[in-house]
């Protein structure tokens, strides 16, 4: 009888997990179901509660600082923290100098089509860090605002390549200013990444203003409120923009108005949760951004930390 319960239970969940993972996707990272009926009846706001409430429990199951400490208190508040001179300076010249000797094997990711604009990467492999990437990675600063942020111990293994990504990366305007065509960019639109908690971090090699392109936040937009609810469904519904961009933003002047540049010097670090709304400003006037970037992305519906 036992034996029959258990094959019973087994089957059901098999086709739980086939109905709800496979055939339509609902609990995957998916950032928008492609299934109108769904939506409809509200699948995208329960998918939204859903991964938020299992990012609650892993947090508990964590051994997290305090939630009272300063950083984690702005970070919940604004969705974004800034912390100038972030390394020493031996620290950061030497990150400079892998930077320029990593130029030597950046890709292009315009493939020489433009002349006036270039995005340069270089993709690091996580298990592969320098010693320098490594120190930056493993700050305890840094790290305990990660993990408190995914919910997740931060492990760099090959079972994660791909859900931490680092790179460098460069921006270079070889004009006045800011151009269209194949150098339209959809970074420069206020977007949210997906629809649960995702991680980046910004670090700038070089001073950056308000014309070269700094990062722009709108604090406190990753919140989960009215507005924010009603932005996700109604974006479900009509579905053409899985990262809610202007198009599908109907509190697009409100998220605008209060957004916030960035601008800071080098060795100012930003971590971010980008399920809130940002963009890259426009770069402008011959001017040139050099960063070191991560993003942490993981299944959202897990409640293993």
């Amino acid at each position: 009888m036992k034996k029959k319960n258990f094959f019973f239970i087994s089957n059901i969940y098999h086709y739980l997990r086939h109905l709800f993972i496979i055939k339509f996707g609902i609990f995957t990272s998916e950032k928008v179901l492609n299934n109108f009926f769904l939506n409809l009846f509200g699948i995208q706001v329960i998918r939204i509660f859903v991964s938020n409430f299992f990012l609650k429990i892993r947090r508990i199951f964590l051994f997290l600082p305090k939630k009272d400490h300063k950083d984690i208190l702005f970070f919940k508040r604004n969705g974004y923290l800034q912390i100038n001179n972030f390394l020493n300076k031996k620290d950061f010249n030497l990150l400079k100098k892998e930077f320029e000797n990593k130029s030597k094997k950046f890709k292009d990711i315009y493939k020489g089509k433009s002349r006036d604009k270039i995005v340069d990467k270089f993709k690091f492999d996580i298990t592969k860090r320098s010693k320098i990437i490594k120190k930056i990675s493993e700050d305890k600063r840094l790290k305990n605002l990660i993990e408190y942020a995914e919910g997740k111990k931060l492990i760099f293994k090959d079972k994660y390549k791909k859900n931490i990504f680092i790179w460098f990366e460069r921006i270079v305007l070889n004009t006045k200013n800011s151009i269209d065509g194949i150098n339209k960019d959809p970074q420069t639109l206020l977007h949210r990444d997906t629809f649960y908690q995702t991680t980046k971090i910004i670090f700038y090699l070089n001073d950056v203003n308000t014309k070269s392109g700094p990062f722009v936040y709108s604090p406190g937009s990753h919140k989960l409120n009215i507005r924010k609810i009603l932005t996700e469904y109604l974006n479900s519904i009509l579905n053409k923009d899985k990262c809610i961009r202007y198009k599908n933003n109907f509190f697009y002047d409100h998220y605008k108005r209060n957004e916030l540049p960035l601008v800071g010097k080098a060795n100012s670090l930003i971590i971010t949760n980008t399920n809130g709304f940002h963009r890259r400003e426009k770069i402008r006037n011959f001017s040139e951004r050099k960063t070191l970037r991560f993003s942490f992305r993981f299944n959202p519906f897990t409640l293993i930390s």
